[in-house]
């Protein structure tokens, strides 16, 4: 069985949403539209910065950003993912 241009864009798409489904799940959301988030640890908790933040958390965000699907910005508060539509 050979690889489609078809299943591979699939599988992109399948990998897009589920790394912004863990952003939404385990993230802080910080508006009422569902696009900026703050980063969490490995027990849930708001950290400020990207970089404290559980480590699946931060390859998605790596991920998404990647693919133009997010982009990262700090505030006076600290790091917040923008999730693209």
């Amino acid at each position: 069985m050979s690889i489609t241009a078809e299943m591979t864009a699939k599988a992109f798409e399948i990998a897009d949403q589920s790394m912004r489904s863990l952003i939404e799940c385990h993230c802080v959301r910080e508006d009422s539209f569902g696009h900026l988030f703050s980063p969490t640890n490995t027990e849930g908790s708001e950290v400020h910065s990207l970089a404290d933040a559980d480590p699946v958390i931060i390859e998605a965000v790596e991920w998404l950003v990647a693919r133009d699907l997010a982009s990262v910005f700090s505030n006076t508060d600290g790091d917040v993912v923008y999730l693209m539509d």
